[in-house]
């Protein structure tokens, strides 16, 4: 029976230690692309802003761009929290295998146990 078990563990261990390598490999490219928006983001924004300078005056640039920013967060926030409490998460054929695997691994220890 602890065959079955070890074999089960090393299945186990297997998948969680792929899961993860690929969630952090995922992360690390995901937020060297934040870097990259965030700089354009905030390029656009001072080019902008030397327009709106250009065009407007200095005073009135600042409280276009303070405006405009306020928005954009209060949108963002409303949107976060409105949008968290409807969507379901639909789990992943990892989570699924790694499921299945706990199962039978509590299973079998179960079975071990009766004796």
């Amino acid at each position: 029976m602890s065959g079955i078990f070890a074999a089960l563990a090393s299945v186990a261990t297997a998948v969680a230690t792929e899961a993860t390598a690929r969630t952090l490999k995922k992360l690390a490219w995901m937020a060297l692309a934040a870097v990259f928006i965030l700089l354009g983001v905030a390029f656009a924004g001072a080019a902008g802003y030397d327009a709106l300078v250009v065009a407007l005056g200095p005073r009135t640039a600042k409280l276009i761009f303070a405006g405009t920013f306020v928005l954009i967060g209060l949108i963002i926030m409303v949107s976060v929290n409105y949008g968290g409490r409807s969507r379901r998460r639909r789990p992943e054929s990892g989570d699924t295998t790694t499921a299945a695997v706990a199962f039978a691994m509590g299973l079998l220890s179960g079975l071990g146990r009766r004796r």
